[in-house]
């Protein structure tokens, strides 16, 4: 018996803040940025080759997923700590490994993030770093 293949479902940026908000979740241009900068969302993968100009990319159905899990932890849990949301991406990774669509250089991005939201965590509430 054979089976067929089946490409991954993609999400341009509009399907994929259409797949947030029927949810019943916000996102936004702000908030998509604000993870990217943080290493909790990937950017978009260029579809094609070559130049593609006008060509906004695509996100995987698990950075989706992923995108998914962050606006609800942020909504619906009050997770609002960038470094307690710099878990997510890491936990599924651990669990499950680069094969569900959390890559290792995605870790090691939001590690840093994590890295730097406890030592500025640790300066405000202990005067400063050990030894001063």
């Amino acid at each position: 018996m054979s089976t067929l293949w089946t490409p991954e479902p993609e999400f341009n940026k509009e399907e994929l803040f259409a797949s947030i908000r029927a949810q019943g979740l916000h996102i936004d241009d702000g908030l998509l940025q604000e993870f990217q900068e943080q290493g909790l969302m990937l950017h978009p993968r260029r579809r094609g080759r070559g130049r593609a100009r006008g060509n906004p990319g695509v996100w995987t159905r698990h950075q989706r997923d992923l995108l998914q899990s962050l606006c609800h932890a942020r909504e619906r849990q009050g997770m609002h700590s960038i470094a307690l949301r710099c878990n997510l991406p890491v936990w599924v990774w651990l669990y499950w490994g680069d094969h569900y669509g959390i890559p290792l250089e995605q870790v090691r991005r939001v590690m840093k993030t994590w890295a730097i939201r406890q030592e500025s965590f640790r300066s405000r509430n202990h005067g400063g770093p050990p030894g001063k």
